[in-house]
């Protein structure tokens, strides 16, 4: 079921049917190397569960990017919850192929999940946050309309943390 669609993106809850493509961006070292690591099998399939059980659970989630013009999964974007300064809070977080990176998907993809949590009333305000050294995720962040709120410690490493707060 497609959930958004934008010039250049369906944009649609993952399925068991997606675990191969999935697995590929979460064990690729170029996607991975400002997160914790590579996934191993066992954890993209802890990872492809989470992502399914939110949508029952939250009414949202990480979702599919699917590319209009080929039908390929290119990556993910969406909301998670965490933790940050003891709070958990939803999260805007996106992951593309490298080979999509640099031509404004993540960003399409980031503006329309942003206009999506607005439009259903899913919270009132999310954050999403980057590895200090990943500049192009930050100005993905800054584009979506995200304001600076400082560095933080997240999972023994430090991150770059912006809010953006939703219209009631």
């Amino acid at each position: 079921m497609v959930m958004i669609e934008t010039p250049r993106l369906r944009i649609r809850e993952f399925t068991e049917a997606d675990f191969p493509a999935l697995f590929a961006l979460v064990s690729n070292p170029e996607v991975m190397r400002f997160s914790e690591g590579l996934e191993d099998e066992a954890t993209a399939r802890a990872r492809l569960k989470s992502f399914i059980q939110s949508y029952r659970t939250r009414g949202y989630g990480k979702w599919a990017l699917v590319e209009k013009a080929t039908g390929r999964l290119i990556g993910y974007c969406g909301f998670g919850t965490e933790e940050i300064d003891g709070v958990m809070m939803p999260e805007l977080g996106y992951r593309l192929f490298p080979a999509y990176w640099g031509c404004g998907l993540a960003t399409e993809a980031a503006i329309a999940c942003s206009q999506y949590a607005e439009d259903h009333h899913c919270f009132p305000r999310y954050l999403g946050f980057t590895h200090p050294g990943n500049t192009g995720s930050q100005n993905v962040l800054r584009k979506v309309g995200l304001k600076l709120i400082g560095e933080r410690p997240y999972h023994g490493y430090t991150v770059i943390v912006f809010e953006k707060h939703l219209s009631p």
